[in-house]
């Protein structure tokens, strides 16, 4: 049994992305993450904005985020400088 938490986008067209997914029957699941995800979804956490926080998290460390800043115009601006001045530095 897999429950999965969606975050949905209510623009056109309606967007949804999958922010969490708990296998209640995996028995290699440790206890403590299993209560952890289970906590996400319960009454203290929702009012809490715990299940923002998770997903923010979860989009900072977003492989696909990470590249998109990391080719943004000032990060390749200093990347080049960098690489600059350790090229002129003397070993």
């Amino acid at each position: 049994m897999i429950w999965q938490i969606h975050r949905v986008k209510f623009e056109q067209p309606i967007q949804h992305e999958l922010v969490l997914a708990i296998d209640l029957l995996d028995p290699d699941v440790k206890a403590a993450r299993l209560l952890q995800d289970l906590y996400l979804i319960s009454r203290e956490a929702t009012a809490g904005g715990d299940m923002d926080k998770y997903w923010q998290r979860q989009q900072c460390t977003n492989r696909y985020v990470i590249g998109q800043v990391l080719l943004t115009e000032p990060v390749l601006t200093a990347i080049a400088k960098a690489s600059d001045i350790s090229r002129r530095t003397p070993r």
